[in-house]
């Protein structure tokens, strides 16, 4: 665990029904202010409990304002998901929270992360490529969205130092 200023970032091991619930709120929260879906607390369950998941968790005043769920295998790592609290965005909680994520990463001998991301989210790939994440190759069509259009995602990876 670690404090950086007013927020505190950790591993939520094991995470509780109720962490699982107000990380959920928090996802759809922030996913649905950029009009998307956020996760339901069964699917943010089901991610957590995957073999190699690693769930890192920003809290301001004890209460969360951000996290990320990873995947780790070998010596790589996925980030599934990031979301942070549509009222505490713009305060440069998701880099903070990358940054840290990486020492816990470089722990368990990860040396890269991997992540896809929609093309249209530009919030998203503008973080991705401010904290060092390189474009690496498009998946045309990867995600489904209403109306039963798609959208193409960018695959984005970086080596941990």
């Amino acid at each position: 665990m670690t404090a950086e200023g007013s927020l505190e970032f950790k591993r939520v091991d094991p995470a509780t029904l109720t962490d699982l619930l107000q990380l959920a709120r928090l996802h759809q929260a922030a996913f649905r202010a950029i009009g998307q879906a956020g996760w339901t607390q069964k699917s943010l369950a089901e991610s957590c409990s995957m073999d190699g998941s690693l769930l890192i968790g920003a809290f301001s005043d004890s209460r969360p304002v951000g996290f990320a769920v990873f995947r780790c295998v070998l010596d790589e790592a996925e980030l599934i998901t990031l979301a942070v609290d549509p009222e505490h965005q713009g305060k440069s909680i998701a880099s903070k929270l990358l940054k840290w994520s990486d020492a816990q990463l470089m722990q368990q001998d990860i040396s890269s992360v991997f992540l896809e991301v929609r093309t249209d989210n530009a919030p998203a790939i503008r973080l991705y490529e401010t904290v060092g994440f390189q474009s690496r190759s498009v998946r045309k069509g990867y995600y489904k969205v209403a109306g039963g259009s798609r959208v193409d995602a960018v695959i984005y990876s970086r080596v941990l130092s």
